[in-house]
């Protein structure tokens, strides 16, 4: 384990005109923090349509001669280039990087490889201004993430460990870095899957062997249970990456998922934190715990999008074999099950909807 940390922060968390000033003083707290990946900058006030979604709609309009056309496009990215004017050092660095969204936007082409070249913008650009507001070097995933071409969803690629190690070695430097996307070896922007900016973060922290991997958010840690449906949830000091990628996985928003695997390999340890509550402490994600017999249920989390089908007759328990033929008829549509229950007359298959929703099966009701 070497002597550094790897911080992450959240959109939330580089959405306002303090952003700036609070990253630096966290930065200034401890100069271990040598590597600083960022999202996209998040919502300045309620109802603001996300920068990654303003994104998509931008990438999925074909560009025309329609002079209304133009200058609906233009007032599109206007807004959305007026996002990072809190996190700015001077108007010269949002005409660049407007300048350089509507050339990516011109380079129209009907394919998920000019989508996700636009999505990426959103967090290229972030890093790219927080560098120059901050004095610290920009690192473009180019030099760091080499991935598959599964565009959307792309998979980083076991290349990439060596990639960081090379790039990021300078144990002087501080470096800012997009997260979110790589590129593939044919040199086209992939992007991960939403909240990939937990990846990227995982999985620098993985290859540099960081002595702890801070995610920074808009909340104090991981709580029982969603603060939006419960009131005054526990907040939870200390969990296991079992734990945490079961609960990241049923509908805890705060951190990716697939993000878990690579620090839990190489057991690096995650501080999930809020940014504006420095330096007060989170959650700490570990790789073992002592368990609270008081408190045997760590959390409760709630995800929707699911869809059950239900058997139920006499003497279901006792037909050998049900269970396997039926789970060979969603394997054989290419549908994975999430849950199955089962009492002594009845059964449920639990999967997601969106899987039953493509060119080959219908919806079942």
């Amino acid at each position: 384990m070497t002597e550094n940390i790897v911080c992450k922060f959240g959109g939330r968390s580089i959405a306002n005109s303090q952003a700036v000033a609070i990253i630096k003083s966290i930065l200034d707290n401890n100069s271990k923090r040598k590597v600083i990946v960022v999202s996209a900058p998040g919502e300045i006030k309620e109802g603001d349509v996300r920068v990654t979604d303003s994104l998509i709609k931008l990438a999925n309009i074909k560009p025309t001669q329609d002079a209304e056309y133009n200058l609906n496009i233009l007032n599109s990215i206007d807004s959305l280039i007026e996002r990072y004017r809190p996190l700015a050092p001077n108007r010269d660095s949002l005409g660049e990087i407007g300048k350089e969204l509507i050339k990516r936007i011109n380079e129209y082409e009907d394919s998920p490889a000019h989508i996700d070249a636009v999505k990426a913008f959103g967090e290229e650009a972030c890093a790219r201004i927080l560098s120059e507001s901050l004095g610290y070097e920009f690192v473009d995933t180019k030099e760091l993430f080499l991935v598959s071409s599964d565009f959307g969803n792309a998979r980083i690629l076991p290349e990439s460990e060596q990639m960081i190690k090379d790039r990021l070695k300078n144990p002087e430097k501080v470096y800012i870095v997009p997260g979110f996307y790589g590129f593939t070896k044919e040199g086209k922007r992939a992007t991960f899957s939403r909240g990939g900016s937990d990846l990227t973060g995982a999985y620098i922290a993985t290859a540099l062997d960081s002595e702890v991997y801070e995610n920074f958010t808009d909340t104090d840690g991981v709580f029982s249970a969603d603060p939006r449906i419960i009131d005054s949830p526990r907040k939870i000091d200390v969990m296991t990456y079992n734990e945490l990628r079961d609960l990241a996985y049923s509908g805890f928003s705060v951190f990716h998922d697939e993000a878990v695997e690579p620090v839990r390999n190489k057991g690096i340890r995650v501080h999930i934190r809020n940014t504006f509550n420095f330096p007060n402490e989170g959650t700490y994600i570990v790789s073992e715990r002592l368990s609270d017999s008081k408190r045997p249920i760590v959390g409760v989390a709630y995800k929707e999008g699911f869809c059950s089908f239900e058997l139920g007759f006499f003497g279901l328990n006792s037909m050998v074999g049900l269970t396997a033929r039926i789970a060979n008829i969603f394997a054989e549509q290419g549908v994975s099950i999430e849950y199955i229950t089962t009492a002594i007359d009845d059964m449920a298959f639990i999967v997601q909807r969106d899987q039953l929703i493509n060119k080959n099966n219908k919806l079942s009701s």
